[in-house]
Parts: C-alpha cells; sequence; structure tokens
C-alpha cells in the first residue's frame, strides 16, 4: 500500500505594519504581539502530529513564525528560497495600500479580478505557483513524511491550487487566513487532496 504525504501549509502569523504597506520581501517586517501569539498557537496545533521537517521562506515573518513550530515540535529548521513572496510588482513595496491605485493604475483591481492574467506581472501565477510545487515536492524526504511549509498568502494558495489541479484564476476565493495550517495529503502517484484548515483563535 503506498504511503501518503502530509504536507501541512502554514501562512506566517500577523505582521506588525502600523501604515499598512505592501511589504513584500522588505527586511523588517516581522510578527506583531497578536502574530507571535498566532504563531505559538500554531505550534501548539502542529504538536500534535509527528513532524519530520520545518521548512520556512527566508523572510524573517515566516523564519519567526517557523522557528516557534519547530522549536515546539523538536525538529532542525530549514530554509527554502523558493517559499519566498511572490514577484508580482516590486514596485509595489513600501507603497501604502490604499495608494496603490493612484501610482499604479488599473494593477491592484487586475490583481483582484484576474491574479491569473496580470502583464504587469515580473513573476506569471503559474510560475509562482511551478516553484511552490517544485520545492515542496524536493522538501519531502522519504514516502510517507509529514512536514510543515512556512509561506505566505499567494504563494501557499498557489501551491495548494497546483498540487489539487485547481485553475489558479481562483487564487484569492480562499486565501489562508494568519498562522492556518492547510493539510493537504497525497503523492506525485495518487494526486493531492486537501484535508483540512486550521486557525488559530486568538482575539
Amino acid at each position: 500500500m503506498e504511503k501518503l504525504n502530509t504536507l501541512l501549509a502554514v501562512r506566517h502569523g500577523e505582521v506588525a505594519n502600523p501604515n499598512h504597506v505592501v511589504y513584500g520581501d522588505l527586511p523588517g517586517f516581522d510578527l506583531g504581539p497578536k502574530g507571535v501569539l498566532e504563531a505559538h498557537a500554531a505550534a501548539d496545533h502542529l504538536s500534535g502530529f509527528a513532524i519530520d521537517a520545518v521548512v520556512s521562506s527566508p523572510l524573517v515573518r515566516a523564519v519567526s513564525t517557523a522557528t516557534a513550530i519547530a522549536d515546539r515540535v523538536g525538529v532542525q529548521l530549514a530554509i527554502e528560497p523558493d517559499f519566498t513572496e511572490w514577484n508580482l510588482n516590486p514596485g509595489w513595496t513600501g507603497v501604502c495600500w490604499e495608494d496603490l491605485p493612484a501610482f499604479f493604475p488599473g494593477q491592484l483591481a487586475a490583481y483582484l479580478e484576474t491574479p491569473d492574467r496580470l502583464d504587469f506581472a515580473h513573476e506569471s501565477l503559474e510560475d509562482l505557483a511551478f516553484r511552490m510545487r517544485r520545492a515542496a515536492l524536493r522538501s519531502i524526504p522519504y514516502a510517507g513524511s509529514q512536514i510543515v511549509i512556512v509561506s505566505h498568502q499567494d504563494p501557499i494558495s498557489s501551491l495548494i491550487l497546483s498540487l489539487t489541479d485547481q485553475p489558479l484564476s481562483s487564487l484569492l476565493d480562499s486565501p489562508p487566513p494568519h498562522a492556518s495550517v492547510t493539510r493537504i495529503v497525497g503523492s506525485a502517484a495518487s494526486g493531492w487532496v486537501v484535508r483540512d484548515r486550521w486557525e488559530p483563535q486568538i482575539g
């Protein structure tokens, strides 16, 4: 009988971002107080699994979340550069979300409506999904593994859609909340299915 793998895809906790800027890959955007609590709640939830590896995006908000998890489940944290943010438009970085329509007319609306068809994207959604899937699959050490992947909203959504053969156009239909854990089970041979999604309950 085939041994199925379990990918536990975690979005980082809430970030300290008082000016509501698009932080992308800017340095210094770490978890805020609520995000720290969310990360530890996710760690507590994942302590119920026999985790073989915790693999994180290199960005500090993801590393902080992943460190809480790795410490709780007793495995060494690994960094995977391909789990980083979507390289959508570097020009957005540092701009307030509310100001995007003025600085980049039509781009935010296009992202919200047709994320799979963006002529301004430096990295297409298809390419994002490809790198996320490739990195996730190479993170599996052996059949039957349970792997925690800590990344970001759109990269995680693209990974889930790619693995489960869903259209990338539905990227924003059900984005993962902060510090949520989406459990995806399967293999390259049998295919992948989403079993459930856990969310932290932090007031």
